[in-house]
């Protein structure tokens, strides 16, 4: 389309003023038998205040605030069984919130469902095959809204292969002995 029919340029531009913000997270990585579970939740808030033209406004000037905050939630599960079978269910949820200079007007998520086989000495060669759906988010700004919404199912398949793959030696038993013995004996 050329310019001036109806479309529109638009050009990011680097913020002149540093942004002040605030995150704080919390992870749990407890292992029970063959179930792994490493659980983050967190939130981010920002202190932004942009200032726009706006030919609306009596001044030409217009004050815009990001200032809501955005909550993450990663829930990622793994069981590991014999014969080195593992099995995953993860998921990313991400809440409306303002993050720098954009507002995200609706929840994002992602599901990944994992099936991994892993061969030979050390678990060198592993299949990994997940199935994934996500959703991307509104961004909505001060003079356009983006409207993103999409819905995608994906099957990824990988192969691994680890060169030299060898076991830690480190067993965590007796680390120091002899240094001990010889220190007692002076």
């Amino acid at each position: 389309m050329p310019v001036g029919s109806g479309s529109m340029l638009m050009k990011q531009a680097n913020l002149s003023d540093p942004v002040r913000n605030l995150a704080i997270f919390l992870s749990a990585n407890p292992t029970w038998g063959a179930y792994s579970p490493s659980w983050t939740i967190g939130g981010q808030k920002f202190w932004n205040t942009m200032t726009y033209d706006d030919p609306r406004s009596a001044t030409g000037k217009t004050d815009v605030s990001f200032t809501k905050p955005i909550f993450f939630f990663d829930l990622n599960n793994t069981f590991r069984f014999k014969h080195s079978w593992q099995l995953e269910a993860n998921a990313s949820i991400q809440t409306k919130g303002d993050v720098l200079n954009f507002r995200i007007l609706s929840p994002s998520y992602n599901i990944r469902f994992v099936v991994q086989k892993c061969w030979l000495k050390n678990d060198a060669l592993c299949l990994r095959a997940s199935i994934v759906q996500d959703m991307a988010h509104d961004c909505g700004f001060f003079y356009t809204v983006q409207k993103t919404r999409s819905r995608s199912h994906r099957l990824d398949i990988s192969i691994r292969y680890t060169f030299n793959a060898q076991k830690s030696k480190y067993k965590g038993t007796g680390a120091g002995k002899a240094e001990q013995q010889r220190m007692g004996n002076n």
